[in-house]
């Protein structure tokens, strides 16, 4: 399993159910300080949650933007 992938899923389970901002914040600093207690000394947890997130926002466009780009060309063939 890749590392953080517990943390990661976890935002983007957050972000998937369409969770209120302010509570995706919320968790995102749960998540921030659980990592800040766990990870090496070489790594930032500003850093690692901020890449989360970003991750997880571009992973759910991207399946947006496929999902709509189907449906444009599935209505195109009829």
């Amino acid at each position: 399993m890749a590392p953080h992938y517990d943390a990661a899923q976890s935002v983007l389970n957050q972000l998937r159910s369409r969770t209120k901002p302010e509570d995706v914040l919320v968790h995102l600093d749960t998540v921030k300080n659980s990592l800040a207690e766990t990870v090496d000394i070489h790594e930032d947890p500003d850093t690692l949650i901020r890449s989360i997130a970003i991750q997880s926002l571009l992973h759910i466009g991207a399946r947006s933007f496929s999902d709509g780009m189907g449906s444009i060309e599935g209505e195109d063939a009829t």
